[in-house]
Parts: structure tokens; C-alpha cells; sequence
């Protein structure tokens, strides 16, 4: 199934957007849709009537039956059908986009998308003077944002899949962003990280002190936090955090780290041995 092509048929044709606003009103009234001939109906009544074929139609099909009737965690009400098809389909675009090796082992790469959102939103030159790239990758149902610089791996994410607040008891299920709103807010927090005029040392500085605020998959980066904010709380530099993602805590701690010669010498030689492009200018 070539969902590519389909999206990009799709994407911007109005007689669409009418069948998706068809399919709001029938979540709107608690409607459901079983079967593939009633999405077919709905897309001639649409004049969405140029999609031929058992799987172009089952592919629409497929999204229209889980807004309407979710399997699991349901679907946000404030999440229109448009929204929910334009990131499906990408999550689908994206977890196609495989590089094979023998014996049928491949790896998922990331979907470029830097040409689609350069024409969304301006998202502004490095401080180091390259572009950013714009990537979206997937796992399972979820779909992450990402630009990034290529040369000294300034990075920032928005996640285009998310749950709703969990103050909100008016709501439940998943949020799926409208995907224009989503790189404008992506094009935002990379900009004003690009504004910062944060140098590369002093960013992975901060980026190390705070790394086990993340994931912790790689014991180099585990390894070296480690010895980082022990020397930092040993040397009594600066105070514990009262809770670990505390606001401003990281940026003080890095300020004050980025004081000591013995921490600086431990993240230059971090960079010279792994990243050595990033320190070349």
C-alpha cells in the first residue's frame, strides 16, 4: 500500500476536507461505520469520488472506522478526523520508510520532512551557520518532531501524538495535532534555542549535568553525568534540585559548572573524542 501517494492526493483537496467535516458530524452524533462500501458512500457524497480501489478505500476505511469506533484508547473529542488522518497517515509514511539488508533485517530511518516544513514556517539558520533538518520518526502509535543541526547537534522535539491534560476530566484519549500547527510550534522552540547564542560547550555542559532527566540508554553519556554531578554536589557548586526537572535548575547548575576547569576539561575531551566536527570551528 502506497500510503505516500495517497496522503499526498489527499492532503489539500477540499472535497476531502468536506468528507472529514461528514465524519466529525457523525462522532458528533455517536455514528459509527463498519463496513468499507459505507466509507465509500461517504466519500462519493463527498465528491471524494477519484479514490478507486479496494485498498485505497480500506486504507480510509481503516482510519475512518477507529475515530469513529476506537479500539483501546480512544481519541480525543477536540482532535478533528482531518488531524487524526494527516498524522496516521505520516506515522504510516514513517514506518515504512525502511532500509533492508540480507536476510530481511532492515532498520527504520527518519522521515525527512525539511522541505514540506521549510514552506510551513521559516525555522532559522544555526548558530553555527548550517540548516536545521526536519525529521519525523514513529513508534507504534506515537509520532515525534525533530529539528535538528547536522553539525553541532543542537536539537529540539514536539511530539505530534500526546495524551490529553490529566486535569481535563471533561476529556480523555490521544491528541493528534493539527500537523501546520505543529511545525509552526516546532519552527518556535527551535528559534528561540537559536536565539539563545548558547555555545556547543556550554550546551553539552547542561545537556550531560541534566541527562538523567531523560532516558538513560547510553552508559558513555550515563557515565560521565554521573561524574559530573558528583563533582558538582561534592564541591558543594551548587545545591541539589528540590525535584529533578525543577525550572532553571539545569541552566544555574551549568552556569556555575562552567566555572570549574577540571568539569570544562571533562566535557572537551567528551567532544573531541565523539562529536570532534562540533568543535572544529
Amino acid at each position: 500500500m502506497d500510503y505516500k501517494e495517497l496522503f499526498t492526493k489527499l492532503y489539500s483537496d477540499k472535497c476531502f476536507h468536506n468528507f472529514c467535516n461528514m465524519v466529525d458530524q457523525l462522532k458528533r452524533e455517536e455514528n459509527k461505520i463498519e463496513l468499507p462500501c459505507d466509507t465509500a458512500l461517504l466519500l462519493i457524497a463527498a465528491n471524494v469520488d477519484y479514490i478507486k480501489g479496494n485498498e485505497n478505500i480500506d486504507a480510509i476505511h481503516m482510519l475512518v472506522k477507529n475515530y469513529l469506533n476506537p479500539n483501546g484508547r480512544s481519541i480525543s473529542k477536540n482532535t478533528p478526523f482531518y488531524d487524526y488522518f494527516v498524522i496516521a497517515n505520516i506515522i504510516l509514511i514513517a514506518m515504512d520508510n525502511k532500509k533492508y539488508f540480507e536476510d530481511d533485517k532492515f532498520i527504520q530511518l527518519p522521515l525527512d520532512f525539511t522541505v514540506s516544513a521549510n514552506s510551513i514556517c521559516k525555522f532559522d539558520t544555526c548558530s553555527c551557520g548550517y540548516k536545521p533538518k526536519i525529521i519525523f520518526s514513529s513508534f507504534i502509535n506515537s509520532l515525534t518532531g525533530k529539528a535538528m543541526c547536522k553539525k553541532c547537534g543542537l536539537s529540539v522535539k514536539k511530539m505530534f501524538v500526546h495524551e490529553t491534560s490529566f486535569f481535563d476530566k471533561s476529556d480523555n484519549g490521544e491528541i493528534y495535532e493539527n500537523l501546520e500547527e505543529g511545525i509552526k510550534k516546532l519552527a518556535d522552540s527551535w528559534n528561540k534555542e537559536v536565539a539563545k547564542g548558547e555555545s556547543i560547550l556550554h550546551r553539552t555542559m547542561r545537556e550531560l549535568l541534566s541527562y538523567d532527566a531523560e532516558v538513560c540508554v547510553d552508559p558513555i553519556l550515563y557515565d560521565l553525568h554521573q561524574k559530573l554531578y558528583s563533582y558538582m554536589v561534592d564541591n558543594n557548586i551548587y545545591k541539589k534540585p528540590n525535584y529533578w526537572n525543577e525550572r532553571g535548575y539545569w541552566e544555574t547548575a551549568t552556569d556555575k559548572m562552567m566555572e570549574c576547569g577540571e568539569a570544562v576539561k571533562l566535557v572537551e575531551y567528551y567532544l573531541w573524542e565523539n562529536m570532534p566536527n562540533r568543535i572544529a570551528d
